[in-house]
């Protein structure tokens, strides 16, 4: 068997790319992957991801107002070049997709099962991680035990997701199927990560689990159990971590000026949101609509040494107020409208499964775009267009093949 025709290669080692490489290397793998695909699909490309052309102005506008912006020390060369990869991702992960498709390496059976694999492998493998640290160290807090394991892969739900709505469709027994999920729920659990739940709820919303049923009852109870075991265990942690869940709107709030180092650690999101909207409010009319471009740097007022070693930010936790600063409104009207491409054509799916599925996808990446970081500065958020492209790619397929057999048949 040809290596290069296995898509379970390409998706496990992108899935792992993506988990445990930095965006420098990884980059540069999804490069030689795109330009390796590009190859086997007899040189062809077309911009064929939904808004694809809104974000090729976004890319224009940003890297010529970026460019000028070092002549006049508004921006950075090296956050230039930074903020250019990083936008890339999402439309490297979108064609890299697509050509698994057309190249006919993938079906969804593979796709499925395979994101299942990775799933299970990541989560494993978190779980033996997480806990090495937690045996080696002291975390007295959930801030600390956050610093110390992470906050985990949202693989995890993707795998329990595909494991309650394509049974049909997975070479899992039933066995196999309560390992799996307990292991996924384990690694989602364990990092006590707010958007963990915020993503469950979109899952949820989506899908066809009832709590009434026999799997539905016995999912909640393994559920359960971990919580409770975990509660035993790390009795202080997940006090904390409650404190925490109910603290999360005062943690965002920016609508206040009396900041002080103690205040700005404890609501450090909302803080950056201040300086963000600070920033915005000195830039001329012209940057007001289009922004500062790629390379901007965000002053933080001498508070960036809390969470990094230059004196300024690249980007925010909220993703859509670093578009702000480099877009201007402008980009926030770009970025809605290519939202609401993708919407659009995930409605138009025909197979049930796969509409749902992809809408979960593309909600998850509005949500994340407040919280952490959003498409264009982040490659976990990023890589969820490659199951989008995936799944749209294969419903478009199944489509033109429907089309062809009718023509065929009058």
């Amino acid at each position: 068997m040809n290596i290069f025709n296995n898509v379970n290669i390409y998706i496990t080692v992108l899935i792992l790319a993506i988990t445990y490489i930095p965006s420098t290397l990884n980059i540069v793998l999804l490069g030689a992957l795109f330009a390796l695909l590009f190859y086997k699909n007899q040189k062809k490309f077309v911009l064929n991801m939904p808004g694809e052309n809104l974000c090729v102005l976004l890319f224009i506008i940003g890297i010529t107002i970026g460019f000028f912006g070092i002549f006049t020390k508004s921006t950075s060369l090296y956050e230039l070049i930074k903020h250019i990869y990083l936008f890339l991702f999402p439309f490297l992960y979108w064609h890299i997709g697509n050509y698994l498709v057309k190249t006919r390496l993938i079906t969804k059976k593979s796709f499925l099962n395979t994101l299942v694999f990775n799933a299970v492998l990541i989560s494993s493998i978190d779980i033996i991680m997480a806990v090495f640290k937690i045996c080696t160290n002291n975390a007295y807090s959930i801030n600390q035990f956050r610093e110390l394991i992470g906050t985990g892969n949202i693989l995890s739900l993707i795998g329990i997701y595909i494991l309650f709505v394509y049974k049909n469709n997975l070479y899992f027994t039933r066995k196999q199927n309560a390992i799996v999920i307990s292991i996924c729920l384990l690694s989602s659990i364990i990092h006590f990560s707010r958007m963990t739940i915020l993503y469950a709820i979109i899952f949820l919303l989506f899908s066809n689990f009832n709590p009434f049923s026999k799997k539905g009852k016995r999912c909640i109870l393994i559920g359960v159990c971990l919580i409770l075991l975990l509660t035993l265990i790390f009795p202080n942690i997940m006090g904390s971590y409650i404190s925490k869940i109910f603290s999360t709107l005062k943690e965002i709030n920016f609508n206040k000026s009396d900041w002080n180092e103690t205040t700005i650690v404890l609501n450090w999101r909302g803080y950056e949101v201040y300086c963000a909207l600070d920033q915005f409010k000195g830039f001329s009319i012209f940057k007001k609509i289009f922004g500062n471009g790629f390379g901007t740097m965000i002053d933080a007022k001498g508070y960036a040494y809390l969470v990094s070693q230059k004196d300024y930010l690249s980007f925010l936790h909220n993703g859509y107020f670093t578009q702000l600063l480099i877009w201007g409104v402008f980009g926030w009207v770009i970025f809605a409208l290519w939202m609401y491409r993708f919407l659009k054509t995930s409605i138009s799916i025909s197979s049930k499964n796969d509409r749902n599925f992809s809408m979960i996808l593309i909600l998850i990446i509005i949500v994340a775009n407040f919280f952490v970081m959003g498409p264009f500065f982040s490659q976990t958020i990023a890589s969820l267009f490659l199951y989008i492209s995936v799944l749209f790619s294969l419903n478009k397929k199944k489509h033109i093949r429907r089309k062809d057999s009718c023509v065929n048949t009058n």
